[in-house]
């Protein structure tokens, strides 16, 4: 048996923490891991794209890769389109940026090869985007 609260350990027959009065639970809380705060991160995506940047996040949470964002909150006050702009390569350029643990960089910038190629519209070329049926014509 064990406190919650000051993680005391009691033999059974014990039901409440002699110091805390608290209940005693069977196992102790397992806490989760704490990152270590010194280790390096890298920039492996960065965007001035207001739609395509939750993508990113999202893909990063489904994969259980932690991640930080920076200048996110920029991205709905700078004047960059009525959606952002395409992916941004230049270090200097306005807009959110996505960092990951080092070691963590290769497996994300697979991840996020293919999304960059289909939000860049390079696919997108020469497709009929006028509504009408192809076929119909």
């Amino acid at each position: 048996m064990h406190c919650p609260q000051c993680g005391a350990e009691y033999r059974p027959g014990f039901s409440r923490c002699a110091d805390c009065d608290v209940c005693l639970v069977d196992r102790p809380e397992e806490t989760p891991p704490v990152p270590d705060p010194h280790r390096e991160l890298v920039a492996v995506f960065k965007t001035t794209d207001s739609i395509l940047l939750p993508v990113v996040k999202s893909l990063l949470d489904s994969a259980g890769i932690e991640y930080m964002s920076q200048g996110e909150e920029a991205l709905g006050v700078l004047p960059l389109g009525p959606a952002g702009s395409k992916v941004v390569r230049a270090s200097w350029a306005w807009g959110a940026t996505i960092l990951v643990a080092k070691e963590d960089e290769a497996s994300v910038k697979e991840m996020l090869a293919q999304i960059e190629e289909d939000f860049t519209g390079e696919d997108l070329i020469g497709e009929d985007f006028s509504g009408e049926d192809p076929e119909q014509s």
